[in-house]
């Protein structure tokens, strides 16, 4: 199912399970509750908040924008209609929907007489329910009614399910009877059921001991006499009465089991499930010891035996001709008139003019009843909709033409036997003639043999060996023939190959097969599989608490997370860890939980259950080119990798020693790459199923079998190949690096030289215009990023590689320190932080330039302190940006660095300008500026020169900031749309403060257009914030609203805090101007929380500002003042003050 309510929420994508945060949850979860309705916006606060925030709006906004993202491409559609929303979910795809459409087809089933198929429908809609629905979204109060009403629905469906299994004479339903009457002891309708089930089992005193607990209940809870069905069923066990179904429900679902002549509806075959509880003779409702036997004469059994016609065909499918005489039906009966279990059938005779019938093939002995399966685990937990799934298909109708084939895949110890087990014992009745169960697991020879299997399959159906054919054709056909026409299911274990399964195949559609394998056994014809996933974090903690004991996880909350965790939600690891503790009941949970984190698969050993034991077998069937590629990500520590990452970690050799012949060397190495990726997935020791942003197949490694993979490495690969596997991955990790970054923001610190090539769909090269400025010195290789002409499309993808591969660059980071490459890790860190800053990952960016300084090499150190100074200041954090880089000069200095210096006076412009200490900051941009001509880097020259336009905009010379700005943007190439882009918003900025907003709206729209072309989040968030700020100076204040509500969005996806009140901030101004102060007020209010104490001084003292206007507006003298003046106090010389001085002194 690919999108789920009924439970946990539960929703997949093209890529996978979609990953929400819980308030998204909670928005899809309202609107899935509701699905293909409108759900008003009112409806939708009151689902997610008993007291909705301010902001509640704003927020459910930004929560549907984020949804529409997540959900691109999954089918689910969430549109905006009228003031609401509509989740639009294609047919057959919702659990809700399809319970319901399941429930009506049950019900039409039931009316039309088919009780059988009415009651698969009923079983197939209920098990659809994993849980109270969205029992995992923290929803409000509000939603109440609505899970009510489908619990209800739920309740209603059970017992009508009930019914028709009781009409059937289904006798197995005390157990779950009593299940239900515990959970709802007032419904009276359950108590009924009860009293008539325990009394079709021949437990009379039972069913009166239930009515008298229903009665005692009834009238102590709710001071009433039960019912009169109730009683009567009460009325019905003191007289004897046999038959307890008089309530009309009952008598007409019995009746529908009859045709007019009394004949019994159609089941599968005169063996089907209904033939013996109806051979046995007497009503449905009585019990064992007093069911009436049939005879040929007379009454209502006489009458259903005259009509129960059969004609036999003999197994070779001729029916023999003529075979006409005086007819004869099979019955089995004790002296006193009840069957004996086991008893030779006994022929009686049928009334005159009847077909005579041969007999129907005789059951093998050894088939009737048997039973292989092993014993099915007691604490099984979760799987609801894999069960669901694979019950519907083993149970599929009985116009097949071929038996169901199901084969469920899945990594070691993820429980696929488990599974299978748990699901045959469910499909037990389904199959009365038998479940065979084979372990084909492979020994030291390699797959078992299908003629070995075949042999213990033959010998299991009671054929003596003798009689067991020579070859495997012969076995196979043999094992067909005694399989024939039988409801048998075959479960077979651990299968390797698809050439084990072929033979052990049934021929006819009545029976099926179950089988587990680590691979998904593509080769196999017709069947249909199924791909176990790790459970989710509910049933994993599930499992550990059935296992270790729930009173002490719950105990221990944190550790037991922290064990889930250790284990990777493996349920081999988890059930091993639980009994760990359990084999300890004082142990405390804490301790084990930091052992397993240390020790791992030495800890996860308990009696016959071992992890690494588990593992051992699958990697040692491997051959050697797919165990080497598993070692060496391992080694790596990859967890998710795309091809060319193993391809790296096989070879070729590193650049720098490449000869004649490398270029053969690397295909021969991707080819080799390709193909042990491929086993390694068909061995199910990799899985695979998503694609990534960039379009690479990506391969993931389940945490446990990394390390057992590097235990593996460690054990059999020499230090020295180990330390050229990874070497080779870091050299690849930092070559495509390059050519991913070359045409994104540069990283302030001086560039790399490296070779002109074009990045991957970059076309040829042109000249760049020349620069104004007297720079004359031919160009570095770093401004082929200016002079390369930029695809829109190569930029994109550089940028989608860079996101997919982002934790891969970051661990070969972390590698190259570790093997003391400090070149190629300064380099590596040097191109990933313009991206890192791009994408606003500032938490990697930081901590690469720790990693990098932890090296301990000056000259590596010095450059990623600079750019460790430029993650400070993204952050906000002028003042400590500021301080960084007064001591990088004073260090840069000391080295003879003047080119550090010029970067470190540019950060040191941007903290100045943050910090309100304009002149400062104007002149360090222009000292910048110097410096960075008299290198000759352009590139870092063109950064630069957009500093001074911003400050010259703070100082209030808007008409200075408009000449440079128009002056750049000339000399700026149309691709390259970092620097055009931010010359393009500084343009427009001065241009709105000089009061020419329509010209201004039309520069930001540009601007817009170039950072989307760069794919740069950030930017676009800026120019957002700016033309929703212009656009509500025009008085189109939707237009605007929509703008900054986006711009925000933008934010809170970058996790940029600063950003995220810089469009507060704006959009309360938008409410100031259209006369709203009430809105604006709580608008500006939150955007002053979010700048907090250490935020930027001039935001703060300009949110001030507007708070001020804001209490004015709504008659609040004092409030306006004091704001007014915190803001003149952080204004300082800013051109601003001049404006909060004057509303101080009107």
């Amino acid at each position: 199912m690919d999108f789920a309510i009924l439970g946990t929420i539960r929703l997949n994508g093209p890529a996978g399970r979609v990953s929400l945060s819980r308030k998204q949850r909670a928005v899809i979860a309202a609107l899935l509750l509701h699905p293909n309705s409108t759900v008003s916006t009112e409806r939708l606060i009151s689902a997610l908040w008993d007291d909705p925030p301010r902001s509640a709006v704003a927020n459910i906004q930004t929560y549907v924008h984020q949804l529409r993202r997540r959900l691109e491409g999954s089918g689910l559609e969430v549109r905006t209609e009228g003031s609401g929303y509509v989740c639009e979910v294609p047919p057959g795809r919702l659990d809700l929907h399809v319970f319901e459409e399941g429930l009506r087809r049950a019900r039409a089933e039931r009316s039309g007489g088919d009780l059988a198929a009415a009651e698969r429908e009923y079983a197939a809609a209920i098990a659809l329910w994993r849980g109270t629905p969205a029992e995992d979204v923290p929803l409000s109060g509000a939603m109440a009614p609505r899970i009510t009403e489908l619990e209800e629905r739920l309740a209603v469906a059970r017992s009508e399910w009930i019914d028709v299994r009781l009409a059937l004479g289904r006798e197995d339903l005390v157990a779950e009877l009593r299940a239900l009457v515990a959970a709802h002891p007032l419904r009276e309708r359950l108590w009924e059921q009860l009293v008539v089930a325990l009394h079709r089992g021949g437990r009379r005193d039972e069913a009166l001991d239930a009515f008298r607990q229903a009665r005692e209940l009834l009238v102590a809870e709710l001071g009433i006499e039960p019912g009169p069905e109730l009683r009567r069923l009460h009325t019905a066990l003191l007289s004897g009465d046999d038959d307890l179904d008089a309530r009309p429900e009952l008598r007409r679902l019995r009746a529908a089991l009859t045709d007019a002549d009394g004949d019994l509806g159609a089941w599968p075959g005169p063996r089907g499930p209904r033939a013996a509880s109806m051979d046995a003779g007497g009503d449905l409702g009585a019990p064992p010891e007093r069911r009436r036997p049939r005879t040929a004469g007379g009454g209502v059994a006489s009458a259903r035996g005259e009509a129960r016609r059969r004609r036999a065909v003999p197994p070779d499918g001729d029916r023999e001709p003529g075979a006409r005489g005086e007819a004869r039906r099979w019955r089995a009966v004790s002296p006193d008139g009840d069957r004996e279990p086991g008893a030779p059938p006994e022929p009686q005779p049928l009334p005159d003019g009847v077909e005579e019938v041969g007999p129907w093939p005789a059951m093998p002995a050894a088939l009737r009843r048997l039973c292989q399966l092993p014993a099915d685990t007691a604490d099984f937990v979760g799987r609801e909709a894999e069960i669901a799934e694979l019950t519907a298909l083993l149970r599929s109708g009985e116009d097949r033409l071929s038996p169901p084939i199901v084969i469920v895949s899945g990594l070691p110890g993820i429980g696929k036997t488990t599974l299978a087990v748990h699901l045959a014992h469910l499909l037990r009745s389904d199959y009365p003639d038998g479940q065979l169960f084979v372990r084909l697991g492979q020994d030291e020879r390699g797959p078992r043999e299908p003629g070995e299997l075949l042999d213990m399959l033959l010998r299991s159906l009671g054929l003596d060996g003798a009689a067991i054919p020579a070859t495997a054709e012969e076995r196979a056909r043999l094992l067909r023939q005694r399989l024939a026409d039988r409801a048998v299911l075959v479960v077979l274990d651990e299968a390797v190959e698809e050439a084990q399964l072929r033979h052990l195949l049934p021929g006819t559609p009545r029976g099926a097969v179950l089988v587990t394998s680590r691979s998904r056994l593509p080769a196999l014809e017709g069947a249909v599989r199924l791909t176990l996933d790790l459970p989710g974090e509910q049933d994993a903690r599930k499992l550990l608490e059935h296992v270790a004991g729930p009173d002490r996880i719950g105990m221990a909350p944190g550790a037991a997370e922290q064990i889930l965790r250790s284990c990777g939600r493996l349920p081999l690891a988890i059930r091993v860890a639980g009994a760990r503790l359990a084999t300890r009941p004082v142990w405390p949970v804490s301790e084990f939980a930091t052992r397993l984190a240390g020790r791992g698969l030495d800890e996860l050993v308990v009696g016959g259950l071992d992890v690494r034991a588990t593992f051992e077998p699958s990697y040692a069937a491997l051959p050697e080119s797919a165990r080497h590629a598993f070692r060496l990500l391992g080694l790596a520590g990859l967890d998710s990798v795309a091809e060319w990452s193993v391809a790296a970690l096989l070879g070729p050799p590193p650049p720098e020693t490449a000869g004649p012949g490398t270029g053969v060397v690397a295909v021969a190495h991707g080819l080799e790459a390709d193909a042990a990726l491929e086993t390694l997935v068909a061995r199910g020791m990799l899985t695979s199923t998503e694609v990534d942003g960039a379009g690479q197949p990506r391969y993931r490694l389940h945490d446990l079998l990394r390390v057992y993979a590097r235990e593996r490495a460690e054990a059999e690969e020499s230090p020295a190949r180990r330390r050229e596997a990874l070497t080779r991955h870091v050299l690849e990790c930092l070559r495509r690096t390059r050519a991913a970054t070359r045409h994104m923001p540069i990283p302030l610190s001086p560039p790399y030289p490296r070779e002109p090539e074009a990045a991957p769909g970059v076309h040829g090269t042109a000249p760049r215009p020349a620069d104004d400025l007297p720079v004359s010195v031919p160009r570095s290789v770093e401004d082929v990023r200016a002079s390369v002409p930029r695809s829109r499309d190569g930029v994109r993808a550089n940028a989608a590689w860079l996101a997919a591969e982002r934790r891969t660059l970051m661990l070969a980071l972390t590698t190259a320190a570790e093997l003391g490459l400090v070149a190629a890790a300064a380099e590596l860190a040097h191109h990933l932080t313009g991206y890192l800053l791009m994408d606003r990952f500032l938490d990697d960016a930081e901590q690469v330039q720790r990693i990098v300084i932890g090296m301990g090499d000056g000259c590596a150190t010095l450059r990623a302190r600079l750019l460790l100074a430029a993650v400070h200041i993204e952050r906000g954090r002028y003042e400590r940006g500021e301080a960084e880089c007064a001591g990088l000069l004073a260090d840069l200095g000391r080295a003879g660095d003047p080119h550090g210096a010029a970067y470190a006076l540019i950060s040191r412009a941007a903290a100045r300008h943050g910090m309100g200490r304009l002149d400062e900051a104007l002149a360090d941009a222009y000292a910048s500026i110097d410096l960075l001509a008299a290198r000759a880097d352009t590139a870092g020259l063109e950064y630069a020169w957009t500093w001074p336009v911003w400050i010259h905009i703070e100082r209030g010379e808007h008409a200075r900031a408009e000449e440079i700005a128009r002056a750049r943007v000339e000399v700026t190439s149309d691709e390259d749309h970092t620097i055009r882009g931010n010359l393009l918003r500084a343009l427009g900025t001065a241009l709105y403060q000089q009061g020419e907003t329509a010209e201004a709206v039309e520069c930001y729209r540009e601007s817009l257009l170039t950072a989307q072309a760069a794919g740069d989040r950030g930017e676009m968030s800026k120019v957002l914030r700016r033309l929703g700020e212009a656009l509500g100076a025009l008085g189109r204040f939707d237009e605007a609203a929509e703008t900054l509500v986006a711009s925000l969005r933008l934010f809170v996806e970058c996790g940029d805090t600063l950003g995220e009140a810089l469009a507060g901030h704006a959009l309360g101004v938008v409410r100031l101007r259209q006369g709203d102060a009430g809105q604006a007020l709580g608008l500006l209010r939150s955007a002053l929380e979010r700048l907090g104490a250490d935020g930027p001084q001039v935001w703060r003292a300009r949110t001030l500002k507007e708070l001020g206007r804001a209490h004015a507006l709504l008659g609040r003298p004092e409030e306006s003042a004091a704001a007014w003046r915190g803001s003149l106090a952080l204004f300082g010389d800013a051109a601003e003050a001049r404006q909060v001085a004057k509303y101080l002194a009107e």
